[in-house]
């Protein structure tokens, strides 16, 4: 009966010469802030743009309304 390898999986022992837990602490939070807060700004911009053109629109649509060239 013929028996198959089994692939042995790499183990990696590292250990990182300058770790400083503190420092690792401050990036996330960095990082934390720093995306939340381009989310919210993003999201409140986008609805500013929409608004504005669809006030661009109705005022287009009432001027050609009041010359008579829309039905």
């Amino acid at each position: 009966m013929l028996t198959m390898k089994k692939p042995k999986y790499k183990r990696f022992d590292y250990d990182p010469r300058f770790y400083k837990p503190e420092e690792d602490e401050d990036v996330k939070r960095r990082k934390k802030i720093r995306f939340s807060g381009s989310r919210k700004y993003n999201k409140k911009g986008n609805k500013k743009v929409i608004i504005l053109i669809a006030f661009v629109l109705a005022i287009i649509y009432f001027y050609l309304k009041l010359n008579r060239f829309v039905p």
